[in-house]
Order: C-alpha cells, then structure tokens, then sequence
C-alpha cells in the first residue's frame, strides 16, 4: 500500500549495490571500508546528478515562485547552498544508515540465505 502512495519514486534505483552484492563483496575478502567508499561512489554521483539538474531548475522557476517566498529573495546564494547542503545530508543518511547496517551482516549467512 505503502508503494502505491508514494509512486514509482518510491523504488531503489538499480544502479545502486544491492544487499546481496554488498554480502557476495564481503563474502570474496572486501573489507568494509571498502564497500563503503563503493556505495558512497554510487551515491555521489546519484546525487551529483540531481543537483546539477536540481540548481538551474529551481533558479529558472524561481521567478514563477516569488509570490510564495517571504524575506528571501529568489535568487538568493546562500539559500540555494543551504537547500543543496540540506539535500546531500539527507542523500548521506539514506545511503550511510543502511550501509553500515549491510557490512554488520555475516555475509556466509547472508549468501545462504539468499
């Protein structure tokens, strides 16, 4: 139901290691560190990505949405680094929490398991 709601938005991306891939890695001698700095390299370029589209859009819309904007300008730098900033912190969390949960896992067990 859950899914139903949030829409397609809702789904892992493909191109990110999924929790398998993470455990076959660990299982074949990747140190967590590893599979970390792997999965952030996914994750930054994810992110990258959407910031680069992301900034110019939000610049480009922000004229339309002056109305709506009490005490900051539209155009404002330190806004538009803020809201960036704000966005790599919660893309961080998203892929740090349950990273470091996946490379706590015995990866032997999570093999058989799958």
């Amino acid at each position: 139901m859950t899914r139903r709601v949030a829409g397609p938005s809702s789904r892992r991306d493909p191109r990110l290691p999924s929790g398998g891939e993470i455990a076959l890695r660990m299982a074949l001698g990747a140190e967590p560190t590893e599979i970390l700095r792997w999965v952030g390299r996914h994750a930054a370029l994810l992110v990258g990505t959407g910031l680069a589209v992301g900034v110019p859009a939000a610049w480009s819309v922000s004229r339309a949405l002056r109305g709506l904007l009490y005490g900051v300008s539209p155009y404002d730098p330190l806004a538009v680094v803020a809201a960036a900033a704000g966005v790599v912190g919660l893309a961080a969390a998203a892929a740090g929490l349950p990273l470091r949960r996946a490379t706590r896992v015995d990866a032997a067990r999570e093999l058989v398991r799958r």
